[in-house]
């Protein structure tokens, strides 16, 4: 019986693994029998890895065992940003780059962030001009990043109201002396939620 498992991975797809060889392979491994499973933590998303492993016991190692290949999947955005879009019922999105991804899909929602809907096709760049939608309504949004390995972790969710402009400047602004204080008064402007002095 086996007494322990030492795992073996290269990102050279062109040399096959020896473990005799310790230049054909970028680290490996030895966990303890009986575990059968091991998470490999610390690799690059945007490489792929090829991995072998050997059985030990006091007799000697097994022969390596056929290799395999796997793919890390890649991190998640960050950096959403969204913003109203210089044409009417549109939002702009951006974020940054992920490590290892080949596209990125986007998801939104127009009902508070309760259902989401993946937008078709994927993005294999960093921003997207969101169009077609309704004025005034608040949509939210996430991103994940693809790759063969799979699909990362969502992004944080961020939300834009399309239509929405900022207001004119505050007009007739007036400022009245009183003793230690002074009162200011303006014009109320059109879409205006509040005032900061």
């Amino acid at each position: 019986a086996a007494e322990s498992y030492t795992i073996y991975w290269s990102d050279d797809p062109n040399t096959p693994i020896d473990p005799a060889k310790p230049s054909t392979f970028t680290d490996s491994i030895t966990i303890t029998a009986p575990a059968t499973t091991e998470t490999i933590t610390g690799l690059d998303p945007a490489n792929d890895y090829d991995f072998t492993i050997i059985a030990t016991n006091s007799l000697g190692d097994s022969t390596p065992a056929t290799e395999v290949n796997a793919t890390p999947i890649p991190e998640a955005p960050t950096g959403l940003t969204a913003s109203t879009g210089a044409a009417s019922g549109q939002i702009d999105l951006e974020w940054n780059p992920s490590l290892g991804a080949d596209s990125y899909t986007i998801y939104y929602s127009n009902d508070g962030g309760n259902t989401f809907t993946p937008i078709s096709p994927n993005v294999t760049g960093t921003s997207y001009p969101h169009t077609g939608l309704n004025d005034g309504t608040e949509y939210t949004y996430y991103v994940v990043a693809n790759n063969v390995g799979g699909i990362s972790e969502s992004s944080d969710t961020i939300s834009a109201t399309p239509g929405v402009e900022p207001p004119d400047p505050p007009t007739d602004l007036k400022a009245t002396a009183g003793s230690g204080e002074v009162t200011l008064n303006w014009t109320a402007v059109d879409g205006a939620d509040d005032y900061t002095i």
